[in-house]
């Protein structure tokens, strides 16, 4: 009987072949590592806001508690704890809390369109005057400011304590905020006292039933007063050390929420 035998390849890759195996797998890895470093980055940058939020919120309700407690405190407080996955040191600087790796933030939010206040505390700008201006000189007639909206632009900052309209006439006529406000006296809107420190329990005593403010502290038209966790803007100015009242009186200061 006649055996058949059946050729077989064992000659496997050529050396080529591994090579350029070898080269694609290298590409591949080079494009991917990258993405995952930055991925592993954003990652521990996001639990290092959200650290920092949780601090905040922290201080935020200790200072109901305690009107005197201060950020500095909380931070000294809590500064045994690795609140940053990268080894980033939580501190206070200029009233805010700041990572010495990711800087500062709100709970993973960005300060862009923020203001801080002189207490430290950070606040929404609804909206950039020139970009509220711009809008109604191209796309509406007018538009309606809410009232408790911050406005900024090279003129300062400011809060409108009341809704307002702004007409097209208005924003080709007044287009900065000083200006508007020189024209419209009335319309709600205060400049903020960005420069002087907040106010607080410690500035003033009551006397008979007056509030009794101590000297250089009686509060203008766009001073901060910090009170019981909550920051007020003042509306209004008097003369004398005598008035305005605290903020109780809720026709002179201006709760922000």
């Amino acid at each position: 009987m006649r055996k058949f035998r059946t050729k077989t390849n064992n000659s496997g890759f050529t050396l080529v072949e591994i090579i350029v195996v070898l080269v694609i797998l290298a590409l591949l890895a080079g494009a991917a590592i990258p993405s995952y470093i930055k991925y592993i980055d954003d990652a521990r940058a996001l639990l290092c806001y959200s650290n920092l939020g949780l601090v905040m919120r922290d201080f935020e309700y200790s200072r109901i508690l305690d009107p005197d407690v201060t950020l500095d405190d909380i931070a000294e407080a809590h500064a045994g704890e690795k609140l940053c996955p990268a080894g980033g040191i939580f501190s206070v600087q200029d009233g805010a809390l700041v990572c010495s790796i990711h800087g500062s933030g709100e709970g993973g939010e960005s300060m862009e369109g923020k203001i801080k206040l002189p207490d430290g505390t950070y606040y929404d700008i609804t909206d950039d005057w020139g970009n509220a201006i711009d809008k109604v000189k191209t796309e509406v007639w007018s538009l309606s400011i809410p009232g408790k909206t911050f406005l900024s632009d090279d003129t300062g900052l400011y809060l409108a304590t009341t809704p307002f309209s702004i007409s097209r006439g208005s924003a080709n006529s007044t287009p900065t905020l000083a200006g508007y406000l020189a024209a419209n006296p009335f319309c709600g809107l205060v400049q903020v006292d960005t420069e002087s420190p907040a106010l607080t329990s410690d500035s003033y005593s009551i006397s008979s039933g007056v509030t009794v403010w101590d000297a250089g502290c009686a509060p203008k038209k766009g001073s901060i007063m910090s009170s019981g966790g909550k920051l007020y803007v003042c509306m209004q100015t008097w003369a004398g050390d005598t008035t305005p009242g605290d903020v109780s009186n809720t026709s002179i200061w201006l709760a922000i929420p």
